[in-house]
């Protein structure tokens, strides 16, 4: 039996939300900016995904409707991320 921990939808939403993080921290120099852009990249994306699945029923948490990493969705991934962008523009981490 082969577990899966990550697919081919994973990897696209993690590429796009780099380079949209290091476009803007090029641009920027700002590394909450870039975590923002680059979280925003990937909930965007893998969401995408989600709601355009056609094999799967189209819901936000099933693992065979966009990417996951070890069973848990790109988006919650991405919204951490943000999270901790939110964090390092207060300051406080």
């Amino acid at each position: 039996m082969w577990v899966v921990l990550y697919n081919q939808n994973t990897i696209w939403s993690l590429f796009l939300g780099a380079a949209f993080g290091f476009g803007m921290y090029s641009f920027s120099r700002n590394p909450s900016l870039a975590m923002a852009f680059g979280g925003a990249g990937v909930v965007a994306h893998d969401l995408y995904c989600r709601l355009r699945c056609e094999e799967a029923s189209p819901t936000l948490l099933h693992p065979d409707s966009g990417g996951h990493i070890m069973f848990i969705p790109v988006w919650i991934l991405g919204l951490a991320l943000l999270g901790f962008a939110g964090l390092e523009w207060l300051g406080w981490v």
